[in-house]
């Protein structure tokens, strides 16, 4: 039983610090402030997280977890519509579970600035564009591919926009590369 409360109290934590960084961004967000929105002691946020940063590290770090074992499932860059489509949706449907920290990730210059995470962020990037592009990219492929990727970040989180619509932009943004079946 008191590990389910450990748990659970870590996890408040954790929404609380992705309510109040979302809102503030991280670097204007304190200790202080999550202490009170939670009411808690300094004592007891310190007993889960020993920073502010680590709490930014627990919520940012599974996030990244998934989207690279989505990458990872790929096999590579990706050469028909169907595998495009089957990524583009699997990934939308990621950043749709997760609204608020792929914003956080995405728009917060404290992740990109993380030694740690920052690398991690731009590595990911690059490796998803580079799955899109297909195999053997040009630059055109690559910036269609940026931009496929922006059609899922971007609308989503600001139109509400279903997964189905922006899968579709995302996958007209490829262009003629895909190959319409399966292949051999």
């Amino acid at each position: 039983m008191e590990d389910q409360d450990v748990r659970t109290t870590r996890d408040r934590i954790l929404g609380a610090a992705l309510e109040l960084f979302s809102a503030n961004g991280f670097d204007a967000s304190t200790t202080r402030q999550l202490t009170e929105a939670m009411e808690l002691t300094p004592a007891a946020l310190y007993y889960h997280f020993d920073s502010k940063t680590a709490c930014l590290e627990a919520l940012v770090e599974p996030y990244l977890d998934e989207v690279e074992a989505l990458v990872r499932a790929t096999g590579g860059p990706l050469s028909t519509r169907p595998q495009a489509e089957t990524f583009l949706r699997a990934y939308g449907e990621l950043i749709g579970r997760n609204q608020r920290l792929a914003a956080l990730i995405d728009g917060d210059p404290a992740v990109r600035t993380h030694p740690e995470l920052g690398p991690r962020v731009a590595r990911l990037t690059e490796q998803l564009r580079l799955t899109l592009a297909g195999p053997g990219p040009t630059e055109l492929d690559l910036v269609r591919a940026s931009a496929a990727l922006g059609a899922l970040r971007r609308p989503r989180l600001r139109l509400g926009a279903g997964v189905d619509a922006v899968v579709e932009a995302a996958l007209a943004t490829l262009g003629d590369r895909l190959e319409r079946d399966e292949g051999p």
